[in-house]
């Protein structure tokens, strides 16, 4: 099982992906869109971390029932069940839950940026990796946005680095591959960072003012309560 899974994701990174996009239009524009998601997830994954979070339980119930194809013997009705109930069952944990659906989310980016960097040939690195993915996950679900900002820097910044070698025929050219991965990284997780930044700023911002007006209207009331006293003494 691990070397199938192996194999299918060598051939959509490898010359596979190049032949089609080399051949057919259509092959172009995938890789052209994956381009594009690649480099919103890289600038603003941050932002796009709940709409991220449902993909990911689609993709989480799809392996779900890769798993159960593989393992059981089961009828295709059933296995449409487990399709319909897996896929309902993580999205509502996905949006119920922000963490498990940030968990989900984290998980399939870590491994794709893991399997790639360590080249993995084999069950046992594919374990490793499954077992990065999933501390990484873990760590990330508790710490949040810091690391989400990180994982999904690099995780779409890879994605385009891949994606430009394809569409250039250097799939093998791990400079040109990891060298844009590597540059959009940078500038990608840099941008979320200082937008991030801005963002807690104006939340400060905007509770100081609110404190000032609360403050403000108090001491307004107290004042004229005061007033209200003084023309009451002032009558008797």
């Amino acid at each position: 099982m691990g070397q199938a899974i192996l194999k299918m994701i060598n051939n959509l990174l490898g010359e596979k992906g190049y032949y089609i996009a080399e051949e057919t239009i259509p092959g172009i524009m995938v890789i052209g869109i994956s381009i594009f998601v690649g480099l919103l997830v890289c600038f603003f994954g941050l932002k796009l971390k709940r709409i991220l979070s449902v993909f990911a339980a689609i993709i989480f119930a799809a392996l779900t029932v890769a798993v159960v194809f593989l393992l059981l013997d089961v009828t295709a009705p059933i296995l449409g069940g487990v399709a319909l109930v897996s896929l309902i069952l993580y999205i509502v944990l996905a949006i119920k839950l922000p963490r498990f659906g940030i968990f989900m989310m984290i998980f399939l980016y870590a491994f794709s940026v893991v399997i790639v960097l360590l080249q993995a040939q084999d069950t046992t690195m594919l374990l490793i990796c499954v077992g990065v993915a999933f501390v990484v996950a873990l760590i990330t679900a508790i710490v949040k946005d810091p690391l989400i900002m990180i994982i999904t820097g690099l995780g779409g910044a890879l994605a385009v680095g891949q994606n430009v070698g394809m569409l250039l025929g250097q799939t093998g050219n791990l400079l040109l591959v990891y060298g844009v991965s590597a540059g959009l990284a940078i500038i990608g997780i840099i941008v979320q960072f200082m937008s991030h930044s801005k963002q807690l700023v104006k939340r400060e911002k905007e509770v100081v003012e609110s404190v000032k007006k609360d403050s403000l209207e108090s001491e307004m009331e107290e004042a004229r309560q005061i007033l209200l006293d003084d023309d009451e003494d002032d009558e008797n």
